[in-house]
């Protein structure tokens, strides 16, 4: 057999092993995407139904605990950039909301640096379960109140500053919380194993420099939460808990505290 046929049969043998890998790795991308539909719709579904669930838990109904077994905390409004000074300027009046928490919550101070403005609860259930509540708020105005450009701010621009805190949900809608209606919104991270539930309030435009987005976070652990049935009930019981401290929110009322804390003078 002379080189050349040598050669050819060479080449066509070359082809039909690179026709035959390419085909598999077609076969092995089409498996892997569909694998990936698959997962995003279950993850999709799971999210949608808990979403659902978590709508649908009702605030706690358990007089002794939060009449007998809590504990009053305050929790300090947007300023919205206005400085409301008295006198010689030393102190200045702040607006905020009382609201109660169970006595099993604890403050989380490695996370807390001041639980007026951004507190930081931990909840503990069986079996390890942990999950954490966070309460802050976010003003309401654009722009600067003391040179007499600043404003409400809009729709648009609400939605603005939700994002620049981070908050973008997978999914969303609205729930009645007392006599209130609340955003929820649901963000599910495999990679930091996160669940958080956002519950927010926009309140509404009565001309106070007070008014401010109440902003409240329950993060459970993603892996515990879809393990078994329990962690589920603990994480709803947690929501419903959750729901409750969001009733015993008060009106704001306003207090006088120093102007300037030893940070800001340093």
């Amino acid at each position: 057999m002379n080189r050349t046929i040598i050669k050819s049969i060479l080449v066509l043998v070359s082809l039909i092993i690179c026709v035959s890998l390419y085909g598999c790795t077609k076969k092995v991308e089409r498996e892997n995407t569909s694998r990936s539909t698959q997962k995003q719709a279950v993850n999709k579904k799971f999210q949608k139904q808990l979403l659902e669930d978590i709508k649908q838990v009702s605030p706690e109904q358990d007089p002794g605990l939060w009449e007998e077994h809590s504990k009053e905390e305050t929790l300090l409004t947007s300023s919205n950039g206005v400085s409301k000074l008295l006198g010689d300027g030393t102190n200045k009046i702040v607006g905020y909301k009382t609201y109660k928490v169970p006595d099993t919550w604890m403050i989380d101070d490695s996370h807390t640096k001041d639980k007026e403005q951004d507190a930081v609860w931990k909840l503990s259930g069986k079996k390890g379960w942990r999950s954490y509540v966070e309460c802050y708020m976010l003003p309401t105005y654009v722009g600067d109140i003391a040179d007499l450009t600043g404003r409400r701010a809009d729709k648009t621009e609400i939605a603005d500053i939700l994002e620049k805190d981070g908050l973008k949900f997978s999914e969303k809608d609205m729930v009645t919380i007392g006599e209130t209606k609340w955003h929820v919104g649901l963000n599910v991270s495999s990679s930091n194993n996160i669940v958080r539930v956002t519950f927010y309030y926009v309140e509404p435009d009565k001309g106070s420099f007070n008014e401010s987005i109440q902003v409240v976070h329950l993060l459970a652990p993603l892996n515990k939460l879809k393990a078994n049935k329990e962690n589920r009930e603990q994480f709803l019981k947690d929501i419903s808990q959750t729901k409750t401290m969001i009733t015993t929110f008060s009106e704001t009322k306003e207090k006088e505290v120093p102007a300037f804390t030893d940070s800001d003078r340093n």
